[in-house]
C-alpha cells in the first residue's frame, strides 16, 4: 500500500529515519498534540526497545511506527496511571488480527508478537 493510501489520516512517511517516535514527538511538538498522528519509515537507524535497548534491522526488512493516541473514557482523558496495560492490549489486539487473517500467531509477554515458528512479526511499545 502506498502511504498516500494508508488508513490513518495524519500519517507521515519518512524515507529514513533515526526514530519514527523521536520523529513523532518533534512534530507534535511543533504542531500540536493531534491524536492519531503518526509517523512510519521502513529504514529507522536508531530505533529503541523496551529498556531503551537497540531495536535495529536492515534497511527495507521491517515496518517502524510510532502513532500518538490519547485514550479516553466517556470524554474523559484517561489517566497515566491506568495506561500500564496498554502494550499488552494493543499486543493481544494485533495477534487476534493477524489470526483473524489466517496468520497463527502468539504474544511474547509483555510485548512481540510472534509467529508460531519464533520469528518476531511486532513489538509494541507505550510511552506515558
Amino acid at each position: 500500500m502506498h502511504p498516500d493510501d494508508a488508513p490513518i489520516p495524519d500519517l507521515t512517511w519518512l524515507d529514513s529515519a533515526g526514530s519514527t517516535q523521536d520523529e513523532l514527538l518533534a512534530r507534535l511538538d511543533r504542531a500540536g498534540h493531534r491524536h492519531g498522528a503518526a509517523v512510519a519509515t521502513a529504514d529507522q537507524r536508531a530505533g529503541r526497545g523496551r529498556h531503551s535497548r537497540v531495536w535495529s534491522a536492515a534497511p527495507g526488512a521491517a515496518l517502524a511506527l510510532s502513532v500518538y493516541l490519547r485514550p479516553e473514557s466517556g470524554g474523559v482523558p484517561v489517566s497515566p496511571a491506568h495506561l500500564s496495560w496498554l502494550s499488552l492490549v494493543a499486543s493481544a489486539a494485533v495477534a487476534e488480527r493477524l489470526a483473524a487473517r489466517g496468520v497463527p500467531t502468539h504474544v511474547k509477554w509483555p510485548n512481540d508478537v510472534l509467529a508460531t515458528d519464533g520469528r518476531k512479526l511486532c513489538g509494541v511499545l507505550a510511552t506515558v
